[in-house]
């Protein structure tokens, strides 16, 4: 793990306290312990605070009933930590005692001589924290669940929504387009709808706007007139069983739309056994129950009865702001912004609470949020830095503190953290942006790269892999977040620096780098895997496989190699070399093989099988240093030049084509030929469509990341796929869309981009190969009404329906037409119109899930 200001902490106090009780952990239920900390002392002023302790602190404690049973210090490089440990008989007795101890003259006068001391400031009192750090927990209290206020929910105001602004990966959408002003929090429901909390209960983050609701179709807003308790949004939670809880300043509220009870808003507050009515935090765990946090401690909804912690029962501090369930079924909580200062990370194992400072290791008491990786480690994210905690017993308790923000007031604070599909860690930093951690490296996404906003306090990952991000000044980010893999030497390659790719006919990867010949299998009776082909050059240009199964490579100044599947077998022509980095061969129509050279004998080669003929610049080719070929549909041959632009070929005369007579530059790095007959050509001026009768172009300006292009890929989809320089454009014949390494990609130089048999875009990089996989299932589709005499809604009163996009595809080619498709913010509206028999039409409106 890389990370700046990287600090790791062995937390072995808790085993030594416990030794000194002769206790052993499995018997830790006795004793609170109760802990006095002062951090972020100067190293040099150790010792005196030692001293000093002993002299006048240490008299008050026992005075109170707290005698010091063991103290510790550890020293790092310009600050030192200080503690002392007391143990009590219970929370109740600690809470007094520290109490006593805090109101009292003399512990006033003491922290303002030592402080003074320590500092060397007359008017600072010493820094310091004395609050439970262990203790068995006590029963809480229960109270049986009142029945909760129920009321019909009402259909929620219609939004209108506009298109927003799109960017790349990125499309965004603001206070324009009629966003609320603060997302706090997100779900997407079992259903596909997606729900926006709009009230942080945090530092007075924009206005509450109630609770939004998008089903595809149309954005819905949900108030107090619809039977919600306050407009003031929290939080929100789908239990197993499918109700959406909803948290607000008005209470906890249940959601039910089945059908045997209508749609119901049910409200819990302090008049059922609700500790608070405002609820900050939602969580269900493993047992199915539901904890609840507020400003009023902590409590568990099990169906029937509320039973609240408070620090009565062993908390540090009444408010929980954020909850997680770890995999050892343990709850950890922070406090958020807590108006009563820092307190730490608290732990409930289900019979004892613990609570962790930077006394522990962590780099701030300010916990914001929480997250358990796949692994099972956990991310503690502060106010000015993300810490990792690990309890592997080889290692002990660990404290890491993995990245630094760049803290001030408010900013800097880590509000949201997730893990994708993929792997990658996302963490929403306030005032900053997103950070994102692929396993290496950290890197940042901001506005720059086409983030909405860097106010963020929310992240959501749809069932298509697609991160949502909201924020706190009426803006939300959809960031089509691509599954990338990414392969280097240390997978096998020979090279992290890769010329060329190509999927032979038996469903073999073959990667050409720098360093030679790599070959991947993916399949399943192989294996994934990664394999070397020894070659006599080791840097490996284009590659080819002819019709009887040969390949062929570019060797550079060795030639071409050919391999038959057990033999490598070198084939060269005397005084000429073959590039290496662009593509120098092709097999006609017919079965000969050309081979593009450059050197002072260069030009093209052609091989029939038996003789070599050269064509160079003296019978009419542009230019004798060529770098790729084409043949057309109509059998005409195209060489791309180093500088002198494309060269026609129709078998008997070549026909040149330049900048002059429209192509975007004469360097011509690469030609395809789309479905339609059009020929592409990559430039290092952007990319020329030709017609037939004319050149049109695209560059930077229209869209393209760079206007260096080497090479280009159209998909199964009909879209093209353009390597450049600075990374990967997408053109879908309407819209220019970039993949960069902020995106996940190895390297933004890009050589050369394939589609497998699979469906899979490998990318070639002067860094490493990327694998893109698309998602393989087509996304969900739900009726949202029918429309035939009248409107019939919803649609399970008249029949289930559950189909994709790709069955309601099939379905419109067999027998339905599409009559309109209305863009919208997530999806769209496709109408499909069916004759009966009977000479009606039946209308049938259908969620178009994915854009």
């Amino acid at each position: 793990m890389r990370g700046s200001g990287r600090r790791i902490f062995r937390l072995l106090l808790r085993a030594t306290i416990l030794s000194l009780l002769c206790l052993t952990p499995v018997d830790a239920e006795g004793p609170t312990l109760v802990r006095l900390s002062i951090n972020w002392l100067p190293t040099d002023k150790l010792d005196a605070l030692e001293a000093m302790y002993d002299r006048q602190l240490e008299p008050i404690f026992a005075r109170h009933g707290l005698a010091s049973m063991e103290k510790w210090s550890r020293q790092d490089s310009a600050f030192s930590i200080f503690c002392s440990h007391f143990a009590v008989e219970s929370p109740a007795v600690a809470i007094a005692q520290m109490r006593a101890v805090r109101e009292d003259p003399a512990w006033e006068e003491a922290i303002q001589r030592l402080g003074a001391a320590i500092y060397g400031k007359p008017d600072r009192a010493l820094e310091y924290r004395l609050h439970i750090h262990h203790t068995p927990a006590g029963a809480g209290k229960s109270v049986r669940a009142g029945a909760g206020k129920s009321v019909e929910a009402g259909r929620g105001t219609t939004v209108e929504i506009g298109s927003g602004f799109g960017q790349g990966l990125w499309q965004n959408f603001g206070l324009v387009d009629g966003m609320p002003h603060t997302i706090a929090t997100m779900l997407q429901d079992r259903r596909g709808d997606l729900w926006f909390a709009t009230s942080d209960p945090g530092p007075n983050l924009g206005w509450p706007d109630g609770l939004w609701r998008y089903d595809g179709l149309q954005p819905y807003r949900f108030n107090t007139a619809d039977g919600l308790p306050h407009d003031a949004v929290t939080c929100l939670l789908e239990d197993r069983s499918g109700q959406l809880w909803i948290g607000s300043k008005g209470g906890l509220t249940r959601y039910d739309d089945r059908q045997d009870v209508g749609e119901t808003f049910t409200t819990f507050t302090t008049e059922d056994g609700l500790a608070h009515n405002t609820v900050i935090c939602l969580l269900e765990d493993r047992s199915g129950r539901l904890w609840i946090g507020s400003d009023s401690g902590l409590t568990r909804y099990d169906g029937e009865t509320f039973t609240t912690f408070t620090t009565e029962d062993g908390m540090a501090h009444d408010r929980v702001a954020c909850l997680l369930e770890d995999s050892k079924e343990q709850l950890w909580f922070g406090a958020g912004w807590s108006a009563g200062g820092p307190v730490g990370l608290g732990r409930y194992d289900g019979r004892s609470f613990t609570q962790f400072t930077t006394a522990d290791g962590l780099s701030s008491d300010w916990v914001l949020s929480l997250l358990e990786d796949e692994s099972g480690q956990l991310w503690i994210g502060t106010n000015g830095s993300v810490n990792r905690y690990d309890d592997r017993q080889d290692v002990g308790e660990i404290f890491e503190r993995v990245f630094a923000t760049d803290f001030r007031q408010y900013l800097g604070g880590v509000m949201a953290m997730l893990q994708d599909r993929t792997g990658d860690l996302f963490f929403a930093i306030w005032g900053e942006g997103l950070r994102r951690f692929d396993g290496t490296d950290y890197l940042s996404l901001t506005p720059r790269d086409g983030l909405a906003s860097t106010s963020v306090l929310s992240l959501l990952e749809d069932r298509d892999g697609q991160l949502w991000i909201g924020s706190a000044n009426g803006e939300l980010s959809r960031y089509k977040n691509q599954r990338l893999a990414t392969f280097g030497r240390e997978d096998g390659l020979t090279h992290d620096n890769i010329y060329s790719l190509f999927e032979d006919r038996e469903g073999r990867l073959w990667i050409g780098t720098i360093g030679g010949m790599s070959w991947y299998d993916a399949r399943q009776d192989a294996g994934e895997r990664f394999a070397v082909l020894e070659t006599p050059e080791k840097g490996v240009g284009n590659i080819l496989q002819d019709r009887r199964g040969h390949l062929w490579f570019g060797l550079g100044g060795l030639g071409a190699g050919r391999y038959d599947g057990r033999r490598f077998e070198l084939f060269e022509k005397e005084g000429i070399h073959f590039q290496t980095s662009m593509k120098p061969l092709l097999e006609d129509g017919q079965g000969r093989l050309w081979f593009a050279t450059g050197g002072e004998n260069g030009g093209i080669d052609l091989f029939d099988g038996e003789q070599w003929t050269t064509f160079d610049g003296n019978i009419g080719l542009a230019h004798e240093n060529v770098v790729c070929m084409h043949q057309d549909r109509a059998g005409n041959l195209w060489f791309g030049s180093w500088g002198e632009g494309v060269s026609r070929y129709d078998g008997e005369q070549f026909e040149r084509f330049t900048a002059e007579d429209g192509l975007a530059h004469d360097e011509v790095f690469d030609i395809l030929e789309d479905p339609e007959g059009n020929l592409w050509f990559a430039t290092s001026g952007g990319v020329s469509r030709y017609d037939g009768r004319s050149f049109a172009n695209l560059t930077t300006e229209d869209g393209l990341t760079y206007d260096n292009v080497f090479s280009m890929m159209q998909d199964r989809e009909g879209k093209l796929w353009f390597a450049t320089q600075g990374g990967v454009s997408l053109y879908d014949g309407r819209v220019v869309q970039h993949l960069t390494r902020k995106d996940g990609l190895a390297n933004d130089s890009i050589r050369e981009i394939i589609q497998d048999r699979h469906g899979a875009i490998w990318i070639a990089a002067n860094g490493g190969l990327n694998r893109y996989l698309p998602s393989s299932t087509p996304p969900a589709v739900r009726l949202q009404s029918i429309v035939a005499d009248q409107r019939y809604g919803p649609t399970e009163e008249i029949f289930g329906f559950e189909q994709t996009a790709e069955t309601i595809r099939k379905g419109c080619r067999e027998g339905h037409s599409a009559e309109g498709l209305i863009d919208r913010l997530l999806t769209g509206v496709k109408t499909f119109t069916k004759e009966e028999p009977q000479g009606d039409d039946m209308t049938v409106v259908v969620l178009k899930v994915e854009a």
